[in-house]
């Protein structure tokens, strides 16, 4: 039997990831069958080994089952298939995908080296659950496994590529590393959602395929449907796969102790619980770290003074309203938040070594108020601008998160 001790160990690249658990799950069923040998080795006689092996296969097929049931073996079969097609790719195929640029490459390379670093544990234990589950239980993930695989073998492989790419950039490498805004650009070129775009924009989709065109938005994004990019999502490992409605899948983002379902059905629902969920994310976040240095009454002395008096008056509206009362920092909006993380001594003192660079987070917040507009209003919003929510609060949230763990309470209003 494979000894596989050495891979049950959490890993710091695997410590937010799906794989984490899934090598736990394995990790217990392998237990199982080794403790089967063991009893056939030590029982006296072959009655008593037969028993005991019986015994501890029914505890370990139970075991099987409840990762099985969780879609952890379809989740192996993807993340091992993606480590092995992305650790395969040629110079010549990063350039054609992320650009010739030399220093480009060699990032994108660096990176592959921290996959194949990262999923060389999770590629031997995808073998070996193979040997432990046997081909019963491969059957039963077989299904989903080749549905998810389809699209990496499509006409989205490059699309693909470019999001799992971001995704292990910013979860493997330092902040701000280069491959997650190569990545990130390549999918999205210099497309930005704004508050000022006009209505024929969300009217008519030709004239947001012009402004795509010109912005150099990845044109396999273009053309997906936001079914094809809540897929990729999970199989990027970008998000997580939620329970399926019906045949439509369901992303399920990770937003400090919140899980945030994007269903493929409802795109501009999903869209909208991402920013909203972010919204107060962040928000706590801004609260937590100014309040240990200024105080309960931070937002008197850290904060453009016409916030204060815009809070208090919001509250007094929610209490006329019947609503409980909460702190006035609730009661900001998330631009809000952006202007007092950019104020100059809270940027210097407190928030510049997590953002690093004030035109990035300016820029992104402003991506997800543009975007959050037609989400509260009867417009639809297509693959790109699903993408643009997604991995943008990604990356804020990436860095909101190596910061430190802040408040956990704040989960409670959802």
């Amino acid at each position: 039997m494979v000894d596989i001790s050495k891979f049950l160990q959490p890993t710091e690249q695997l410590s937010d990831t799906p794989a984490s658990r899934l090598m736990k799950h394995i990790g217990d069923a392998s237990a199982l069958q080794g403790a089967a040998a063991r009893a056939a080795h030590m029982a006296d006689g072959a009655l008593q080994a037969r028993t005991a092996i019986e015994a501890i296969e029914r505890q370990s097929f139970g075991a099987i089952a409840q990762f099985q049931a969780a879609g952890s073996l379809a989740e192996a079969a993807r993340m091992t298939e993606w480590s092995r097609e992305f650790s395969q790719l040629t110079s010549a195929r990063i350039a054609d995908i992320f650009g010739p640029t030399p220093s480009v490459v060699q990032e994108m390379a660096r990176l592959q080296s921290r996959i194949q670093e990262a999923f060389a544990p999770l590629r031997a234990i995808g073998e070996q659950a193979k040997f432990a589950t046997g081909s019963l239980a491969l059957a039963a993930g077989g299904a989903l496994v080749s549905e998810r695989l389809a699209l990496a073998s499509g006409p989205l492989v490059t699309t693909h590529l470019k999001v799992a790419a971001f995704a292990e950039a910013t979860s493997l490498l330092r902040p701000g590393a280069l491959a997650s805004k190569v990545a990130f650009e390549s999918l999205l070129g210099s497309y930005r959602t704004r508050i000022d775009l006009p209505q024929s924009f969300w009217r008519h989709r030709e004239v947001r395929r012009e402004v795509y065109r010109e912005a150099e938005v990845d044109q396999g994004l273009v053309e997906a449907k936001p079914t094809d990019v809540v897929e990729i999502f999970i199989d990027s490992g970008i998000a997580e796969a939620g329970r399926q409605q019906g045949a439509r899948a369901v992303a399920v983002l990770n937003l400090g102790p919140v899980e945030v379902h994007v269903a493929a059905s409802q795109p501009k629902v999903g869209a909208f619980r991402v920013i909203d969920t972010f919204e107060v994310y962040l928000r706590e976040f801004v609260a937590c770290r100014l309040e240990a240095v200024a105080g309960i009454e931070w937002l008197k002395h850290r904060a453009p003074g016409d916030l204060l008096l815009a809070t208090k008056t919001r509250r007094k509206e929610a209490l006329r309203r019947g609503e409980s009362f909460a702190p006035l920092h609730h009661f900001l909006h998330l631009g809000e938040v952006c202007s007092i993380i950019l104020r100059r001594d809270n940027w210097d003192a407190l928030f510049g070594e997590v953002f690093r660079r004030r035109e990035r987070l300016q820029v992104d917040i402003e991506r997800l108020i543009g975007i959050r507009n037609p989400t509260m209003h009867p417009r639809s919003i297509d693959a790109v601008q699903l993408l643009e929510v997604v991995a943008t609060t990604v990356r804020l949230r990436k860095d909101i998160d190596r910061d430190g763990p802040i408040d956990a309470d704040w989960e409670q209003d959802w």
